[in-house]
Formats: structure tokens, sequence, C-alpha cells
């Protein structure tokens, strides 16, 4: 076993210690200090993965992700300890105080070696667990003993005059639970609770409380990335708090800024911070420009290809060529011709809102509670959609009950740019699993073939990116549609079980609670 094995062994053993576990007593009994790592330990960790075979490396990432988990939580839990014996109520006798620090946060930050960031959020989430534990205390004092003649509840709930459980106990009560038994990251948690304490006043604690629940059996699933539960929280707090659509967009507006200064070596340095319309247009007009690099849409036209080429064999860097076509922009200004940058698109912002069948249109806008931008998370007021109404970056798309998009065009072997509008705005990009490419560099799909009489009709078309269609046609994947539902199938191994079928999901924000109403 290598020295930095044995170190992380005996250095999670000490930590058991402390926590009070027998186990660790089987620790060696001069383990090297924990602040000394030889060089050789490094090249000894090395050698130790390269040589495991795939199955061991993969369970390797995985136990070492826990263990991980696991130590955060006990540096949190020890962070929230740390703060309640450095309230400001102790003064200078607190114990960050006693060590010269102003607060927690200065003492976990110094003591982890972690940022201010991190040392806060640890801070936070440890003060929480420790709210959660007396709540969960309070609930089991307040709860009858059956030993002691008690009833389990009265028959009649009205009848107690104490809270029940879901009374007392936290709404984040849940996520604090995952925290501490290791299923769900710190991160993780503090994400959820920081997106779903965004919700106002109006928006009830059992609503956040079903909300976080929700959250946390997402975060829990396997494979579940923090960037998919990061989303998946902003689209639950807008469902769940419609009223406070319009304050969280008009703060995130407020927040647009423009700085810049001069570095040392006297070049201009600029940080933008966008709002949720700007953000969406920058986003578009960097990926669009630099579409062969992005791995975007591949072309069809000869001198398209010829573009192609000569990007993807351009020696700027990819930071560089974003920022000539942001100058080259800036420069070209309202004469800008969109071809010579733009090829196959130019940069559009779209207001997506989604109308029932019997609505009549952009008349239904007068009664809309929000809309979304193609390409963002979050939801916008009613205002802003009604603001934009007379606007060419408007698509309101009308539904069926079903939920199936009416927008639908056939006979034509492509589909055509209102085929691709109506895409967007359903798929959000492409819908392959976990990944992130937006709708605008994506291709679309035919799930029947046209050569086996396959229609270019939306309800039969799906968005992918460039790298995933590729990957759908050379292994063997193919996908399938029933009803508004769409599946992808892994292609099949012979003497390999067969493999489970995998539901694809709108990236839309838009479109999946709208199909939820409907459906």
């Amino acid at each position: 076993m290598s020295l930095y094995t044995t170190r992380l062994r005996d250095a999670a053993a000490q930590v058991c210690t402390r926590l009070g576990d027998p186990v660790c007593d089987q620790r060696s009994a001069n383990p090297p200090p924990l602040d000394v790592v030889s060089d050789s330990s490094a090249a000894s960790i090395l050698d130790d993965v390269h040589g495991l075979i795939d199955s061991e490396l993969e369970s390797l990432l995985s136990d070492a992700a826990f263990l991980r988990r696991m130590s955060d939580v006990v540096i949190s839990v020890a962070a929230g300890e740390v703060a309640k014996r450095s309230e400001r109520s102790l003064s200078h006798s607190g114990l960050a105080q006693r060590n010269g620090h102003r607060g927690a946060t200065q003492l976990v930050q110094s003591l982890t070696g972690e940022s201010k960031g991190e040392a806060s959020r640890q801070v936070k989430i440890g003060e929480l667990m420790g709210e959660t534990v007396a709540a969960e205390r309070l609930v089991e004092t307040r709860r009858p003993s059956t030993a002691e003649g008690g009833t389990d509840a009265p028959e009649d709930p009205r009848e107690s005059s104490s809270p029940g459980p879901s009374a007392v106990l936290p709404w984040q009560h849940a996520v604090t639970t995952a925290i501490a038994n290791g299923t769900c990251s710190a991160e993780t948690g503090q994400v959820i609770i920081r997106t779903l304490t965004q919700v106002t006043d109006s928006c009830p604690d059992h609503e956040r409380r079903n909300a976080a629940e929700h959250l946390v059996a997402i975060a829990t699933s396997e494979g579940t990335t923090l960037d998919e539960v990061a989303r998946e929280a902003r689209r639950t707090r807008d469902r769940i708090d419609v009223e406070g659509i319009e304050e969280r967009f008009t703060q995130r507006y407020e927040k647009r800024s423009l700085k810049t200064w001069h570095d040392r070596d006297g070049a201009l340095n600029v940080h933008a911070v966008c709002d949720d319309e700007s953000g969406v247009f920058v986003t578009q007009l960097i990926d669009l420009a630099m579409s062969p690099r992005r791995g975007g849409p591949r072309f069809t036209r000869p001198d398209d290809i010829s573009w192609s080429k000569e990007m993807t064999a351009d020696p700027r860097t990819g930071e560089q060529l974003a920022f000539d076509t942001v100058i080259d922009v800036l420069r070209a200004g309202a004469t800008c011709d969109d071809s010579t940058v733009f090829r196959t698109d130019r940069p559009a912002v779209r207001v997506i809102t989604v109308v029932d069948a019997e609505s009549s249109g952009f008349e239904s806008l007068d009664h809309a509670s929000c809309g979304h931008l193609e390409g963002a998370d979050s939801a916008v007021p009613a205002s802003f959609v009604r603001a934009r109404e007379c606007e060419c970056g408007m698509v309101p798309i009308t539904v069926d009950r079903d939920g199936r998009a009416l927008n639908l065009g056939h006979s034509r072997r492509l589909f055509n740019s209102a085929q691709r509008v109506v895409l967007r705005a359903r798929d959000g990009g492409c819908l392959w699993p976990r990944c992130d490419k937006p709708a605008w560099q994506t291709e679309a799909h035919h799930i029947n073939p046209v050569a086996k009489g396959g229609r270019t009709d939306v309800a039969d078309g799906v968005l992918l990116c460039a790298f995933h269609h590729l990957n759908l046609h050379n292994y063997g994947w193919r996908i399938s549609r029933t009803g508004t539902n769409y599946f992808l199938h892994p292609p099949i191994v012979v003497g390999r079980p067969m493999p489970p079928v995998i539901p694809l999901r709108s990236k839309s924000e838009a479109w999946p609670a709208r199909h939820a109403a409907t459906g």
C-alpha cells in the first residue's frame, strides 16, 4: 500500500476516532504527519490508479466521492458548532474571537484552507443541520408515548393543540437529512436551499417542503449532476412561486453591469454581468459565430463547409476568437452584414409562451402569468412578455389538450425554419441525456427515416447536437415516440442483457409545465 493511501486511511481513521468509532482503533500506531506529503507519494497514487481496470477505477471515483461527501458533513457540522461557540452575544469570549478572528467564517477558513465563500457555505449548512436536529428532537418530545398510556395520534387532528411534525420540522429538513447521510453533497444541498429561499412570503412552507423533497429525489438519482439539480431547482422555484417571478427578474436585471480596469501590464480588462435577455443574446452571438469550434450543426452548402474548415484550422484560441467576434460586431454596429459573421443564423432572443388551442394566439398573452426566454433557465414575468408582444422574437406555441404542438409542417425532406423554431421551443436543446448543447447548436433528427417513409413533421423530429446525432446513427441507437413522449433505445449487444429504454426530457423551461397542464 502506498504512503499516500496509508495517509488517506489514517486521516479518515483519526476523524472517526474523534467521533468515537471503535473501528478506527485499527489504524497504524505512528502514521506520518498529515501536513507532510513526499514527492514519492504523488507518484505512488498515480501508479496505483494507473494499474486499475475500468470497473475498479469507476468504483474508486464513486467511493472517493462518497468519502468526500461524508467529510463535508463532518466539516459542516464542525463549522456550525464553531459558529454557535462564536456568536456575537459571547463577544470576545467566543471561540473565533479568542483565536483572533472576527467571526466563525474566518476561523473555519483558516483551519480548512477553503475560500471565504466555501467556508461561509459550510457554516450555513452546519447551522441548518443543527436547526434540523433541534426540530426533530422537539417533535419527539411532543409525540405522545404509547408506553405511558398515550396514543400515537388523536382521533381527529383538529382536536390536537400541538402542531404535527410537518408543521414543526423546517422545510429544508429533507435536504439536511440527505446531506447528513451522505446521499447528497453539501454543495448540492446548499444550491437547493439557496434557490428555494428566493421564493416570496406568499409561497407557503409546505410548497417549499414538497419542492425540497422533489429536488432531493432528483439530486440523489444516479448520475445527476450539480448543474442539472440547479436547473431543476430554478424551474421548481418558478413553478411554486409564480408571484415572485417578476421580483426575481427585476433583481437579475438590476445586477447587469460592465466594469473596465487596466491591469499591471496596461491591458484593458472587461467584466460584464448580463440580465436574462442580453445574456441569451451574447451567448448566441458567440456560439453561432464559433459554431464549428463548438460542435454546432454541420453545414451543407459548399461555402459554409469552406468557412467551417477555416474556422477549425484558425490558430487563434477559442477565447481569442470569441473576443474578436464581439469586437467585429461592435465595430460593424447596425450595418453588420449577418452572413459575414454568423453564416447559418443570427442571434435573436425569442420569448416563448405556450397556449391552448382554444386560445386566440397573441390575445392569450393578456392572461399569461409568465413566459420563458429560449436558452435561459428562469421564467420572465408577464409584463416582460407583453412588452415584447409586437417584436419578431415572440414565439407563441399552440398545443392541443394532449400537449402536441400544432405548428406542424410536412412534405419536405428538411425541416424548415418555422418548424425549427417550434422544435427549439419544445426541446430546448439537444435531447440526449445530460447534454448541455443549446437549441441553436443542434440539428433536427427524423426519428423515422425519410427513406423509409418517415415524415418531416415536428412530432417526428427531435433536436440533437452534431456529436450525438452522429453517435446515434453510427452506433445503432434509435429514438421512438409514444404520444408526446420520446424514448432513447441503446444499441442491442449480442450476449448482453437488454438495455433499459431511456426517457428523453425537454430542456425547455416553458414546455414541461404546459405539457403537464394539458396532459
